[in-house]
Formats: structure tokens, C-alpha cells, sequence
């Protein structure tokens, strides 16, 4: 296996269901603590009217495959996501559920970033107590695959 990564997307969904992402994060899952992880976060401009994101959305599926070209194991939250990952990627790529490796919801992990981290990004004027970042769901993501699959206890 040529690497892990775990993914987290955040977005909604259009009148005709289709999904949409607003952000995509990606972490990579070191097995040693003396490798440094690669964080990649990307914001897109959705097809339809919003004022924030950088890279049109048309885009979406090359950043992607860019991001998990070297890894041959995605991690997400989600069977949604995983088939929004699948869609996308080469057929080789194995895309796993975290939830099916006994993963809890998001919002039972402990949290990263303080609201103060937040300030100068694309979320400074969001909420952060309402808000789910992919960013920020990755890192919390990484710390329970590590803690809990890794190197159970």
C-alpha cells in the first residue's frame, strides 16, 4: 500500500440532490510520530452564487485525484462521502467508512481548533460553534484513527 489519507468534504445539496463541495481537506495518516503530515485544504467556488472559494468548481474532480494520487487508501466519514469520493477516484483506490471501523460522530470528538485559529480563514465570519470545517474534521478524524485503530490501547 502506497499510503493513507483521510478526506472530509463539506457542501450541500442542489434541488436535483446533487452534492455540491464548498471545502475539501486532506490529511496524511503517518504511522511513526517522525514523519510530519501534509495537510491540503481547498475551497471551491459551487456553481451557483456564493462569495467565497478559490477554485472553480469544475475543477473539483482533478484536485481531488491530485491530492490522492499517492495514497492508496482514503478514509472518510460517511457512507454519502465515501460514494462522492468512489465517483471520482480510480477504481484501484480503496475508500473506507471510518464508520465502519467503529468511528463515533463528528461532534462526539474532542475539538482541534480554537475560534481564535479560525480568525484571518475562510471561516473567521462563521460561527464556529455551528459550523462543520474539513479542515478541522480531518485533524480530529487523524487523531481517532490513530488513537483507536492504530494503536488501540
Amino acid at each position: 500500500m502506497a499510503g493513507e489519507i483521510i478526506v472530509d468534504v463539506q457542501g450541500f445539496k442542489m434541488s436535483n440532490n446533487r452534492f455540491v463541495v464548498k471545502e475539501l481537506a486532506a490529511i496524511t495518516i503517518n504511522k511513526t510520530p517522525d514523519q510530519s503530515s501534509i495537510l491540503y485544504v481547498k475551497i471551491f467556488k459551487p456553481p451557483c452564487k456564493w462569495n467565497h472559494g478559490s477554485i472553480t468548481y469544475d475543477n473539483v474532480e482533478d484536485v481531488l485525484n491530485i491530492i490522492v494520487r499517492d495514497y492508496q487508501c482514503i478514509y472518510v466519514k460517511g457512507c454519502e462521502k465515501q460514494k462522492w469520493v468512489k465517483s471520482f477516484c480510480s477504481t484501484t483506490k480503496q475508500v473506507i467508512d471510518l464508520e465502519s471501523l467503529g468511528c463515533p460522530s463528528i461532534n462526539k470528538l474532542p475539538n482541534i481548533l480554537k475560534r481564535e485559529q479560525h480568525q484571518g480563514s475562510e471561516h473567521s465570519d462563521i460561527l464556529y460553534d455551528d459550523y462543520h470545517c474539513a479542515m478541522e474534521n480531518v485533524q480530529r478524524l487523524k487523531i481517532w484513527f490513530l488513537e483507536n485503530y492504530l494503536n488501540p490501547i
